[in-house]
């Protein structure tokens, strides 16, 4: 059965998932949207919309942002929280 956004549940629970993540992860790395997009490819307004849950991203710019952000695309899907330390500037 479709759920918001045509989705099943359990695959607008995914979406949910890789959304929340991608902001706590870019957050507590102290990563901008702009620098986040600049670092892969994607606009600074879709990487605030895809945040938002106002754009779905593709499987390619899942990989490119998580790579932008040094973690994994198995640590953007994991619905389990994570202590995620900021990245040092110098």
């Amino acid at each position: 059965m479709a759920d918001e956004g045509g989705y099943t549940r359990e695959a607008a629970e995914t979406v949910r998932v890789i959304r929340n993540r991608l902001r706590a992860i870019r957050k507590a790395r102290l990563i901008s949207q702009r620098e986040l997009g600049d670092r892969c490819g994607i606009a600074e307004s879709a990487i605030c919309r895809i945040e938002s849950g106002q754009r779905d991203l593709s499987l390619v710019e899942a990989l490119a942002l998580a790579e932008a952000l040094g973690t994994s695309l198995p640590q953007l899907l994991d619905p389990f929280p994570i202590v995620v330390v900021p990245a040092v500037t110098v």
